[in-house]
């Protein structure tokens, strides 16, 4: 009798930070459902996020600073998404590049410009999930950004949406790329963890003489 053989793949998620935020709930949720059967990393712009205490202790966790984005300096909200840019080889050789075997981008912007940047041993992937429609404006720096992004997306193997509207609109704005590359997965929800909460008593003191507001 043969013994089965597992290979253990490695998977590495980039995103900008894990604060409050529903990409951050989703990545979270993802990956630490994923670790059950994979080894997962998260390689983090920014550290100390609110989201950080909920990862599984299977998953591993790295990042480029270990300080919160609001804890910068107006110059360095400035310079840092600068310096990602003009040295994301750079970076990425010396801060993430190892032996994954997929790296995904899951969040727009300065984590996507990093992690395009070319390993051949390493299948890429970009996680969308705002309405590109509405990130850009018409200014001068504007449209250099929509086209650095352009060229930044073509250098994904694969591109997933959070849904088909997404993904539209997405085409809409970058009308030549690959669509065959193109998928939509919607936004994974761990089921057990919300009936978990749901039965957590919590004692809250409303003011009744003001307007109160409850989010879900």
């Amino acid at each position: 009798m043969h013994k089965e053989v597992i290979t253990i793949k490695k998977i590495l998620f980039g995103i900008t930070s894990l604060t409050l935020g529903g990409a951050e709930r989703v990545l979270v949720d993802i990956s630490n459902k994923l670790s059950e059967k994979y080894d997962i990393t998260i390689f983090s712009i920014y550290d100390n996020g609110e989201l950080k205490k909920d990862l599984s202790k299977k998953v591993k966790f790295k990042s480029l600073y270990n300080c919160r984005y609001d804890e910068l300096t107006k110059i360095q909200k400035m310079w840092i998404p600068i310096k990602i840019l003009l040295f994301s080889k750079i970076i990425y050789n010396k801060k993430i590049k190892q032996d994954y075997d997929t790296e995904i981008a899951f969040l727009e912007g300065p984590i996507t410009r990093l992690f395009s940047t070319r390993n051949k041993n390493t299948h890429k992937i970009v996680w969308i999930h705002n309405d590109i429609e509405k990130v850009f404006g018409n200014d001068f720096k504007s449209k250099i950004k929509k086209y650095i992004d352009k060229n930044i997306y073509k250098k994904y193997n694969d591109l997933v949406f959070v849904s088909k509207d997404n993904m539209d609109k997405f085409q809409n704005v970058y009308n030549n790329l690959n669509v065959e590359n193109m998928h939509v997965i919607y936004n994974y929800i761990d089921k057990d963890l919300v009936i978990k909460k749901s039965n957590v008593n919590i004692n809250i003191e409303l003011d009744q003489n003001v307007t109160n507001f409850l989010t879900v």
